[in-house]
């Protein structure tokens, strides 16, 4: 559940008892705060299952780890390199209706 906290700009997610701080556009404020409970939480926001696949936990640790490195999240077709993927199954992995053009900044929020 997202609900807002009255300052501006600012949104919490609620999950498994734990609040994440997020910011205006509904990404995590502290990278460091990051954890599978947010993910599945924002997974479920998103409208996908809670129930994330081990490919769809590879994706997403592989942009993780990217970004700890590198500082910014891996472009499309480098997750799809690294993750041995084409662009359709990460699609697939990361859709239901939710992702059409936006599918690198939808899995950046996980």
């Amino acid at each position: 559940m997202i609900e807002g906290t009255g300052g501006v700009g600012m949104v919490m997610l609620d999950c498994k008892g734990k609040s994440y701080e997020l910011d205006s556009e509904h990404f995590l404020k502290d990278f460091k705060s990051w954890d599978e409970d947010f993910a599945e939480g924002m997974a479920d926001r998103l409208g996908m299952r809670k129930d994330l696949t081990k490919e769809q936990w590879d994706i997403i640790n592989f942009i993780r780890d990217t970004f700890k490195s590198v500082g910014r999240c891996p472009n499309i077709y480098e997750t799809c390199r690294a993750c041995g993927l084409c662009l359709k199954e990460i699609k697939m992995f990361f859709s239901n209706r939710i992702f059409e053009r936006r599918v690198q900044t939808r899995r950046c929020e996980l």
